[in-house]
């Protein structure tokens, strides 16, 4: 099963939706004690906290990262056994020279340690060539889970997602899905938890490549920009601003609705509040990811048909039919997961 984690504040009505969530502990670290127990406030089957070590490259947390204090946060906020706990990692940066990423490698392994002392967190597994991912990777320990990240936010591949963290430095696009083909395939023999994936292609993509669990976080931010994602399908734009193709035919998503958790409403109103509500489209692009959970699932052990179906999907999109085939005709080795987890994040 893939399984989508949640970062959100939408309310209960995410957990009709999904039973696994996802949070960023960076509003923590400005104020814990609005965040005491959260775990026992939320009833999700499970939840991955991130740490926040992106913000830190960002410059949005002006303190100095600290793992002691991370972990601290971690207890405040509760965990349960079966939670994921990201640990506090610093992203290098492609544009800083090779031994001040190589330092960040190993901070971030030092902090891996001290935390791993403490609680289960999980390893980032980080590096923009082979030889910087490999090293990485080996500074941590062989546990089952590791995490890596996609690094798409730094390229122009998110667009809205990239813009909200206001990346300035960006990195190409062929750079990024090089790396996710190598580091998916170093990390082959892992259960790997890639972060970041943003929207429902670069999921698809990363389950093909053989990574078990995902997180995505345009979906909240493609609502806020009146977008809508329709499952098996893309994004449409239905409000004012036209930031994707405009929807001009309702027939597909009028059959989704039909499948949706809003069917007790009439189409005509539901299209209507769609149109004009945040939290009416947040939560229906929330609901088409399960739904593109419940399509990768359905080939689980089958990358072939896997990449038919896809390559079928993206005909008519020439930038992500050649990504595609770029990503698939350079990974060697074809496994697709079974039981794939997807996380949603803000």
């Amino acid at each position: 099963m893939f399984s989508i984690f949640l970062t959100d504040q939408l309310g209960s009505d995410l957990l009709k939706i999904f039973d696994n969530l996802m949070f960023s502990v960076f509003p923590a670290y400005r104020r814990v004690s609005k965040f005491i127990n959260i775990r026992k406030k939320i009833k999700a089957r499970k939840i991955a906290y991130d740490s926040g070590g992106y913000h830190f490259l960002l410059g949005k947390i002006k303190s100095p990262p600290n793992p002691y204090r991370t972990m601290k946060i971690y207890e405040m906020l509760g965990y349960g056994e079966e939670d994921f706990l990201i640990q506090l990692d610093l992203p290098p940066s492609p544009h800083i020279p090779k031994k001040e990423r190589i330092k960040l490698i190993e901070r971030s392994a030092e902090f891996y340690h001290i935390m791993r002392e403490k609680m289960p967190v999980l390893g980032v597994v980080h590096g923009w060539d082979y030889d910087e991912i490999e090293y990485s990777l080996s500074l941590l320990e062989g546990d089952k889970i590791v995490s890596a990240g996609t690094y798409i936010a730094t390229s122009v591949i998110a667009t809205h997602s990239a813009q909200a963290e206001m990346v300035l430095l960006r990195v190409s696009r062929r750079k990024i899905f090089e790396r996710l083909v190598f580091v998916s395939r170093l990390l082959k023999d892992y259960e790997v938890f890639m972060l970041g994936s943003s929207n429902p292609n670069m999921v698809h993509l990363v389950f093909l490549l053989g990574n078990k669990y995902t997180d995505g976080g345009a979906w909240r931010i493609a609502a806020s920009h009146g977008v809508i994602y329709l499952p098996g399908d893309g994004r449409y734009s239905i409000g004012r601003k036209a930031v994707s193709k405009r929807l001009k035919n309702t027939n597909l998503l009028r059959c989704w609705h039909k499948e949706s958790p809003f069917s007790d409403i009439p189409f005509e109103t539901f299209y209507q509040r769609l149109k004009n509500n945040f939290t009416y489209r947040a939560l229906w692009n929330a609901w088409s990811l399960k739904v593109e959970e419940s399509i990768a699932n359905e080939f689980s052990t089958d990358p072939d048909s896997y990449y038919r179906y896809l390559l079928n999907r993206f005909e008519r999109n020439r930038f992500w039919r050649d990504v595609l085939r770029f990503v698939w005709s350079n990974y060697s080795q074809k496994y697709v997961q079974t039981n794939l987890e997807i996380f949603l994040r803000n």
